[in-house]
């Protein structure tokens, strides 16, 4: 709130005529030096009342862990439980993911293989990432052209998330291969630390690619800022494959080389606080599958330490598809698309216990991103909840702890409420069997590290 009524305050001042001329830039870096001060006064305030407590004393097995410098392999095993209260006959907890199944799924077997390269003062290092995904996830995360290939299970099957090398010189780092997008907040990987809860934000599974393949290089422009660019074979897509396996249009999916960018700036208003953006330019194949129009997305995420165990996470989307939409009728023109969210986030805690809440909102604003996720170009032979696309607003509360009573051990209940503001679809709603515009979830997972 400081740092909002500080901005509005700068921009109120800045519309004033000036009674003597004034340097723009040192007005900005006195308002910027102000909000830092307030920003440290309120993580002080809440430091002194908060009692943090210490990080477990057990330390946490690993597979396999050398020197920094060395080769690691990590990873874990992921299974989940969800009641659904509705209790739905078909099963599906609508387009909820990952847990989109009311009852126990196996959702992931994750074990990487990496040997970072460590940025030298001269010369070049070189490293390499192998990620293995066994699981009901899979589902949500292989790309065309890869996975395609070998997975026909209707539930479970083996996803390559990364498959590259990297190159390091003095001040930049260049992925070459398949590799996880860096899009938004939420990453692939369930117990990645930036996914508090066993589920993906609507914004994620929806509204942002997963996976690239092709290059990717950041530049280190100082201590605090690294910008990145490249070029990929747009969203979830890594070479031919036959999209009529699945009663697909075949060739509809993305051959053509797009753009992606971006920008990690620490530091941007106060100590501990980071912006990250990403976007992506790319030939996709539009909602019918029988062609590939122009898309756009960027991701824009905040996060703020409120306190040395509190920390506040905002993430917005803006995406945009050209053509998108088939015609209506007769003489029309194919629509666009476009669709947008609004993601906050408030984590408390440190050592064994952990608390989260959150707020998701995401609009498909014209019905072309929400429907079901499987089968798709990348699991051609998947299945999920089989209703959509649905033009409207999906909203979503969720509330719940981390436990990890071991290092190797986390245990994450969680209680979620989605409703969704929009259409119907075939005269069919998201929730219970196509009845509900709202759903309440309780989730039980565990995750054992190795």
């Amino acid at each position: 709130m400081p740092f909002l009524l500080a901005l509005l305050a700068a921009a109120a001042r800045a519309q004033d005529p000036p009674a003597a001329a004034a340097d723009p830039l040192a007005l900005a870096a006195r308002e910027l030096q102000r909000i830092r001060s307030e920003l440290q006064q309120l993580r002080d305030a809440i430091d002194a009342e908060a009692a943090i407590e210490p990080e477990p004393d057990v330390p946490a097995w690993r597979l396999l862990t050398g020197d920094p410098s060395g080769w690691n392999l990590q990873g874990w095993l992921a299974q989940s439980f969800t009641y659904n209260v509705d209790q739905p006959r078909d099963g599906w907890n609508g387009p909820v993911t990952w847990l989109d199944r009311d009852g126990y799924q196996f959702t992931e077997l994750y074990a990487s293989l990496r040997h970072d390269a460590a940025m030298p003062s001269s010369g070049v290092a070189f490293g390499a990432r192998a990620d293995l995904l066994w699981g009901s996830n899979h589902r949500f995360v292989s790309s065309a052209g890869l996975e395609s290939h070998w997975n026909d299970d209707d539930e479970y099957g083996l996803a390559l998330p990364n498959a590259f090398v990297e190159v390091a010189t003095a001040g930049t780092r260049t992925k070459l291969g398949h590799f996880v997008s860096p899009v938004g907040y939420v990453t692939v990987g369930t117990a990645d630390p930036n996914n508090f809860f066993p589920v993906l934000p609507y914004t994620f599974e929806y509204g942002e690619p997963f996976t690239h393949t092709g290059f990717l290089t950041t530049v280190a422009l100082g201590e605090d800022l690294q910008v990145g660019g490249g070029a990929v074979n747009g969203w979830d897509s890594t070479a031919d494959w036959n999209s009529s396996r699945a009663g697909l249009v075949d060739n509809a999916w993305n051959r053509h080389v797009g753009a992606i960018g971006l920008l990690n700036w620490s530091g941007a208003a106060t100590a501990g606080d980071s912006l990250a953006w990403f976007g992506i330019w790319s030939l996709e194949p539009d909602l019918p599958a029988t062609g590939r129009t122009s898309r756009y997305l960027q991701s824009l995420v905040y996060t703020l330490p409120l306190a040395s165990d509190v920390q506040w996470v905002v993430h917005t989307d803006f995406g945009f598809q050209h053509s998108a939409l088939p015609a209506t009728g007769p003489g029309d023109r194919s629509e666009d698309a476009e669709w947008y969210g609004l993601n906050q986030f408030l984590f408390l805690g440190a050592g064994s216990w952990r608390w989260g809440a959150g707020h998701e909102w995401f609009r498909d604003e014209d019905g072309a991103r929400v429907v079901g996720a499987a089968p798709s170009f990348g699991a051609p032979d998947g299945r999920s909840f089989g209703r959509g696309p649905f033009r409207g607003s999906f909203h979503r509360l969720m509330f719940g702890p981390q436990w990890r009573p071991h290092a190797n051990v986390m245990v994450r209940p969680a209680a979620m409420f989605d409703w969704f503001d929009g259409a119907r679809s075939g005269g069919l709603l998201p929730f219970d069997d196509g009845t509900a515009r709202q759903q309440l979830l309780f989730a039980l997972d565990l995750v054992l590290r190795f």
